[in-house]
């Protein structure tokens, strides 16, 4: 796809050969279709096809190049075997999923997702080892028809179970563990209406090793049900049978297992005495879930303990992530090197105005893409940034070299802005003000000379956005309002033309988020309060317009935070609590929805923390222990996948040292002092890998003053003193160079005071 960027001069100098740009995308996404539609055979061809375009693409920029100065030395067949070789990895990984995708069963045949995965044929299936009698299937699904969607789902979860192959063969309760669970009978029509069970269904029975119960409310009401586990505890099998809760309540009113799962069975049939039901799995969201009893179920059919099937459950997790983040990072270097030799290809042949606006145009796209990449795929920051580094050089002297069009500084300042909001996020800050400053005075220049062009007007407004969120970080209260306002007013003006557009009020209600967001920081609530929910219903009104525009939902979730915080500043516990209860809701419908979102991961990480703090406040000790230790949880999962990202790592600090203070109010000093060690060993790796970053100082002070306390109240004072000492020295350091800051000075006031105090105690 990025190839494509290579034949832009070719398509703009002859117009019927755009068909060469837009045919490979076009095949891509039907291929992309078609294996969602469990057309295999005709998404492999398309794919191959897509293969074979994008590798013509690529020799077009070369030759292109060859015919440029640039292609006179030795840069143009060093691109070309670069950008060979990344080809031909993917169509080999390609190869081997179109020779092995014949080979698996089950709902997960997708090209696309063989893509990333070695997989190899299964071997017949062996019998159980511990069985006398002969195996047709590996369990039989007795379900109530009411419960006919659990039943599929769990069916489906089984059979294309992929057994970890280091386990296959080894020796389990039951035999050699076998390649896969297949197969799984389950009914898929009504039973006669007389009282005895089909002949299938008993021929079923007798050849299932298995007999998974789906327990809940209607089971127990079911006498086909109850008639399916006497019959299969009649074989003998009474051991083998697994009850799954999916609804109801096991010991309580409304029960979930049918009468003869209750009872032991003699030898003559007949009922004995009642007997506890061992529950096999527990699929209840709000227990254990669907992930943890597909994986339960498969080591009871495998004949393994759940902690080994776990552990390895996990290590194919981490293999496949790494594996992952390789071909991200592949393809982010194929797209470095294809829009790297592209533009420097356009610098030799563009010659006109049109050609020069059309390339930072198309320039522009994959900037965005590459943007998008670290969200969706959970590339790493450290990789995004240097293909944006490189491009945005490479960028920089096309555009000076180029013809100086207005559209073509438009371009430029909107690319600017996307480096800014990256560099922000990944804390170069020096880079974020010069790139957004740079964009604001090039937009000011092109609406003095277009005052009626619209998008230049908005471009203004966003970058003005941008540099008002600059000045907000440095304390810089009035001209950030001034800057916000200014957008504000811009924005409503645009809407006013076409107030049923989505994206203008989209534009509207970030402004009046932005400008909350300013009174909030000055200590205003109840007007920043009116700016938050001014916003709110502006998202309100568009989520519910348009339900499949996912991120309105996310804006919703965003306002209703905003708002819990600042009544929770207020004091107002109970509409505080229902607003971020309201926010967390929506953030884990949408991780539902897209898991690989890491935004909307950290979004859940963020509201838990805000409900912890809420309740922390409220001395609820221990539910705000659970929800920062969930926040925790999932900050990990996010740090784990990229390391080098300090902003999760960061996050990971501040919700230790948050989970430490709410452990030792509950008197739980050793596993408080444990979370604070974690959190400040990550605190002084990011202090002394950034020391210029008065921030991560100033955080790592306020860190060790609180283990100080945690040492102190634990009886080590020599080490409390010594954590003091250095949280002073910092303190102290920062007030020399940041005399301004009435905050740090506060801050070092009440260190010494506590350690003027601590040294007269004994």
């Amino acid at each position: 796809m990025f190839s494509a960027l290579a034949i832009v001069a070719e398509c703009l100098a002859r117009p019927f050969s755009i068909f060469r740009l837009t045919f490979p995308l076009i095949s891509f996404a039907a291929a992309m279709l078609l294996q969602k539609t469990r057309a295999l055979a005709a998404a492999r061809f398309l794919f191959w096809l897509y293969s074979l375009l994008t590798l013509g693409l690529a020799v077009t920029l070369v030759s292109a190049l060859h015919l440029t100065e640039a292609g006179t030395g030795y840069l143009g067949p060093v691109l070309f075997v670069l950008i060979l070789a990344l080809w031909s990895v993917t169509v080999l990984a390609a190869a081997r999923a179109c020779k092995a995708a014949k080979y698996l069963r089950g709902p997960r045949a997708s090209v696309f997702s063989l893509l990333f995965r070695v997989i190899r044929p299964s071997p017949s299936v062996s019998p159980v080892g511990q069985a006398t009698f002969t195996i047709g299937y590996r369990a039989f699904i007795s379900y109530s028809h009411n419960d006919d969607r659990w039943s599929r789902w769990l069916h489906k979860a089984l059979e294309s179970y992929r057994v970890p192959k280091e386990l296959i063969g080894i020796a389990g309760h039951d035999g050699p563990v076998v390649p896969q669970l297949y197969p799984i009978f389950r009914d898929r029509e009504e039973l006669p209406s007389s009282a005895d069970l089909g002949q299938q269904i008993e021929t079923a029975l007798q050849k299932s090793a298995y007999l998974i119960v789906i327990c809940s409310p209607s089971a127990a009401a079911s006498r086909w049900v109850n008639q399916e586990i006497l019959v299969f505890k009649q074989l003998g099998r009474e051991q083998r049978i697994l009850p799954v809760v999916i609804d109801g309540e096991p010991n309580g009113a409304a029960g979930c297992f049918p009468q003869a799962l209750m009872y032991s069975l003699g030898p003559d049939g007949e009922s004995l005495n009642r007997n506890t039901v061992h529950v096999a799995a527990d699929a209840r969201p709000e227990v254990e879930g669907k992930e943890a009893t597909q994986v339960k179920l498969a080591a009871r059919l495998l004949g393994i303990d759940y902690d080994l099937l776990k552990h390895h459950e996990l290590d194919m997790q981490r293999k496949r992530a790494f594996v992952y983040r390789c071909v991200a990072a592949a393809m982010v270097l194929l797209a470095a090197l294809t829009v790297g030799g592209g533009i420097l290809t356009y610098h030799y042949m563009l010659q006109s105005e049109e050609m020069d606006e059309a390339a930072v145009g198309v320039a522009d796209g994959f900037v965005g893409q590459g943007l998008k990449l670290y969200s969706r795929l959970g590339v790493s920051q450290a990789t995004i940034q240097s293909f944006l580094v490189a491009a945005d050089r490479q960028l920089a002297t096309l555009y000076e070299l180029g013809v100086q069009t207005p559209r073509l500084k438009y371009h430029r300042a909107f690319i600017l802005v996307a480096y800014a909001d990256h560099y922000a996020e990944t804390g170069d800050k020096a880079r974020a003000r010069a790139c957004s400053q740079q964009a604001m005075r090039l937009m000011e220049d092109l609406v003095r000379g277009f005052p009626r062009d619209k998008d230049y007007q908005r471009q203004l407004a966003v970058a003005q956005s941008r540099v008002a969120k600059d000045m907000l970080a440095q304390g810089q209260y009035s001209p950030a309002l001034e800057l916000y306002r200014a957008g504000l007013t811009t924005m409503e003006r645009l809407a006013a033309s076409d107030p049923g557009r989505g994206e203008t009020q989209r534009d509207v209600s970030f402004a009046q988020m932005q400008i909350g967001g300013v009174f909030a920081a000055q200590g205003q609530p109840d007007t920043a309060l009116l700016w938050y929910r001014a916003s709110l219903a502006i998202r309100q009104r568009f989520a519910t317009s348009n339900k499949h525009d996912l991120e309105w939902r996310s804006e919703v979730s965003e306002s209703e935070q905003m708002i819990g915080d600042v009544l929770m500043e207020q004091g107002k516990v109970d509409p505080a609590l229902a607003s971020l209860r309201a926010s967390l809701e929506i953030r884990q419908r949408l991780a539902a929805l897209d898991p690989r979102n890491t935004r909307w991961q950290h979004d859940i990480s963020v509201c838990e923390q805000s409900i912890g703090h809420l309740l922390e406040r409220q001395a609820k000790f221990g539910p705000a222990a659970d929800s920062f230790s969930v926040s925790l949880a999932v900050m990990r999962r996010l740090g784990a996948s990229d390391p080098g990202n300090a902003g999760w790592q960061n996050d990971i600090a501040l919700i230790n040292q948050d989970l430490a203070i709410v452990l030792a109010e509950r008197g739980q000093i050793g596993e408080a002092l444990e979370s604070h060690r974690e959190g400040l060993a990550i605190l002084r790796r990011l202090a002394a890998s950034d020391p210029g970053n008065p921030q991560l100082q100033n955080k790592l002070a306020i860190s060790l003053l609180a283990g100080a306390h945690l040492k102190r109240m634990q009886g080590d004072v020599a080490s409390a003193r010594a954590d003091y000492a250095q949280a002073l020295a910092i303190l102290r350091n920062l007030v020399a160079q940041y005399p301004q800051d009435a905050t740090w000075r506060s801050q070092l006031d009440t260190a010494e005071s506590v350690l003027n105090l601590d040294k007269g105690a004994p």
